[in-house]
């Protein structure tokens, strides 16, 4: 899960960057107690995945950015679901860009 959250991070302070200029993140750590789920999200203040994109993030090979391999968030996807969890994309509330990583917790947890 670190490889998993060091790819995550640098990908939101470089699209932040991009955008605002500041090498700025946030983590927001929430839990679903209904669904007994643990989520991390990593937010970003960058552009956005446009939408016509959001359901190739995780395909090997595919990015947005000249120098990526494409590979990161794929091997990310993986990892995670290899690990039990679920990773995925969003939209705050706020309109800032994120991915969430899913983990379901031992019963009586929350």
């Amino acid at each position: 899960m670190k490889r998993v959250l060091d790819n995550l991070l640098d990908n939101a302070l470089r699209h932040s960057e991009l955008k605002t200029v500041q090498l700025e993140a946030h983590l927001a750590v929430s839990a679903s107690p209904s669904n007994n789920l643990c989520h991390l999200d990593i937010i970003d203040f960058g552009d956005g995945v446009p939408e016509s994109s959001q359901s190739r993030l995780f395909e090997p090979f595919f990015t947005t950015i000249a120098s990526g391999t494409g590979l990161g968030l794929y091997l990310c996807k993986e990892l995670c679901e290899s690990n039990g969890a679920d990773l995925r994309y969003r939209r705050t509330d706020g309109g800032e860009s994120a991915f969430r990583v899913s983990l379901q917790l031992e019963k009586g947890v929350v």
